[in-house]
């Protein structure tokens, strides 16, 4: 079975007087058409590489450099009792959560 221009030669169509118009031509060069086919899927891929670091240098040249770090604390509604056993009194206080922000400067 021979290939030729996308159709193969059992396929070809007949002619008017019913012969085949398709000749059997050369078997192309499997090796030369895969080596072809690997050299264009890496230029693909090196093209793609490119495009990918492009764009990634780009994107972590708008982010900063420079940070200020800060920390703070926030009382909640929670009002909390305990007893301390260390110096033997009841204590109270509010529940508060601690919150830490990193900013660009």
């Amino acid at each position: 079975m021979l290939f030729r221009r996308g159709r193969r030669d059992d396929d070809a169509a007949p002619a008017r007087d019913g012969t085949e118009t398709a000749e059997p031509g050369p078997e192309p060069d499997r090796e030369l058409a895969a080596v072809a086919s690997l050299s264009s899927a890496l230029a693909r891929a090196r093209d793609a590489e490119t495009v990918a670091r492009t764009l990634i240098e780009e994107a972590f040249a708008l982010l900063e450099v420079d940070f200020a770090a800060d920390s703070t604390g926030f009382t909640t509604s929670r009002f909390i009792r305990w007893f301390d056993a260390k110096y033997g009194q009841p204590k109270q206080e509010y529940d508060w959560i601690k919150l830490h922000i990193m900013a660009g400067a």
